[in-house]
């Protein structure tokens, strides 16, 4: 194999790596916004089952609930 082929290969390769690198990054991201929207959403729905005494215990009132249970789930 010529000296230019190899160079080929191994320009390929690396820009394969690169692509794969990214690509998996990509995806521990989305995995990783999924999880949060997830345990938001979990959350919230704990949140508006709790009785007065266990929002008062946690400071809270029902208009706080109703104010965090209106967010759509993507919504800090």
């Amino acid at each position: 194999m010529n000296t230019a082929v190899q160079t080929h290969y191994i320009e390929l390769g690396s820009s394969l790596h690169s692509f794969v690198q990214g690509a998996e990054s990509f995806i521990s991201k989305i995995r990783s916004t999924v999880s949060i929207w997830a345990a938001r959403s979990n959350d919230r729905q704990q949140l508006s089952q709790m009785n007065s005494r266990m929002l008062a215990d946690i400071g809270l009132n029902y208009g706080d609930v109703a104010r965090e249970s209106s967010k759509f789930f993507w919504q800090r």
